[in-house]
């Protein structure tokens, strides 16, 4: 929890009654993610990361440098773990071979964001469905959420083998593909009834 009256807490408030500081934030975070949103959300996620006292002990970083190493990392961090939650959750999404729904997206932003949503969904329930069957496979998967992928390393972090952890990638690939075929079943499913309902003409029309 940050203190409102540390040091790095003034640091943080000082520098941002700076109009240009603002805008260098936001257009270096727009540089990094692409998108509006994102940057707003990275700026944010990157003050309350260097706001923290741990954040600027011992540093002699300018503000500026200090938080342009750390919404790069953290942006990192979190298109790691997307692309691992794509791995498990959804590899023909990952791959661009089709959209969420047979429609075609109205809006590329939003589509992108229902994507990712699904994605978290269908990696959520993996995680939920292998927890008490499967601990090491969850171990790896939350390793690679954070950036750790190799093999190697997580076996070295986690106390196991290699052939351990190659099971628990094998326990991920099988029941994640499982998942998203039994996904996919569903929204199938509940997009055909939906054009059914708007196909049926009003009360009253008949």
């Amino acid at each position: 929890m940050s203190d409102p009256d540390s040091p790095s807490s003034t640091r943080v408030v000082a520098e941002l009654k700076s109009d240009k500081t603002r805008s260098q934030l936001f257009r270096l975070g727009l540089q990094i993610t692409g998108s509006a949103a994102d940057a707003d959300d990275l700026v944010a996620d990157s003050l309350e990361q260097v706001i923290r006292p741990e954040a600027s002990a011992g540093l002699k970083w300018t503000f500026l440098t200090q938080l342009t190493f750390t919404m790069r990392k953290l942006w990192n961090q979190q298109r790691r773990a997307v692309r691992f939650e794509r791995e498990f959750a959804d590899e023909d999404v990952a791959q661009g071979k089709k959209g969420i729904s047979h429609e075609p997206p109205a809006d590329e932003e939003l589509d992108r964001r229902r994507t990712l949503a699904v994605h978290r969904k269908l990696g959520a329930q993996l995680i939920a469905e292998i927890r008490d069957k499967h601990p090491l496979a969850v171990q790896c998967y939350e390793l690679a959420a954070k950036g750790i992928e190799e093999r190697a390393e997580q076996a070295r972090i986690l106390g196991a083998t290699i052939e351990d952890v190659d099971k628990a990638h094998d326990v991920l690939r099988y029941q994640g593909r499982r998942i998203r075929e039994e996904w996919e079943v569903a929204e199938a499913l509940r997009m055909k009834e939906l054009r059914m309902k708007a196909r049926r003409p009003p009360r009253g029309e008949l």
